[in-house]
């Protein structure tokens, strides 16, 4: 019986998945109860974490690898705004539909770890935890990146952002990619969100 609960034990840590703990859903300006904070910007209003599917390439016959991405990608939400700008394949774009919102399941426990761009790699040598992913992002034949969450704090607030993370080598992986005013900008020392399970 020892043994049988020792190999349960065994196959739940591995087979977690990240939609036991958290789980993105459709937003419309209502912040549910279980909302993950990310912080509170300069007049004391809470910033939470949302995602969007975007997609650049409106003629989907054709595909252009130079200018084309798509993905789930990452960024502010603030509560009774359907809006949500973000960044993909280094561009700014602001959504207005489509905005998920990210939750925790269960009361799961979460926490933002500070690393520095060189030390991410470091945070998958657990297995008390697991880094929390956005999504992917691809570009032509380029990237095909899993994105993870990040933040940072920038202009008083926050700044939800993807944490690259790439199986090219000469990409810039691991850096925090966030939009501001309409800007790309990135960081090399961040906030990941991890959870425990």
């Amino acid at each position: 019986m020892k043994n049988f609960l020792v190999l349960a034990a065994v196959f739940a840590v591995a087979y977690a998945n990240q939609d036991d703990y958290l789980r993105w859903v459709s937003y419309d300006g209502t912040i549910p109860d279980n909302a993950v904070p990310a912080g509170e910007d300069a007049n004391n209003n809470t910033i939470y974490i949302g995602r969007v599917y975007l997609n650049t390439n409106t003629n989907q016959s054709s595909w252009n690898y130079t200018t084309d991405a798509k993905g789930y990608v990452p960024g502010n939400l603030r509560e009774g705004v359907v809006s949500l700008d973000t960044v993909l394949f280094q561009k700014v774009h602001t959504a207005t539909e489509g905005i998920e919102i990210l939750t925790v399941v269960n009361g799961a426990r979460i926490e933002w770890k500070f690393v520095k761009n060189y030390q991410f790699p470091q945070l998958f040598d657990t297995e008390a935890y697991h880094v929390a992913r956005v999504g992917w992002e691809y570009e032509g034949m380029e990237f095909n990146s899993t994105t993870y969450l990040g933040t940072v704090n920038f202009n008083d607030q926050p700044n939800i952002g993807k944490i690259f993370n790439a199986a090219v080598l000469w990409a810039e992986n691991h850096v925090l990619y966030f939009p501001s005013q309409g800007t790309v900008l990135s960081g090399y020392s961040y906030y990941a969100l991890v959870y425990y399970y």
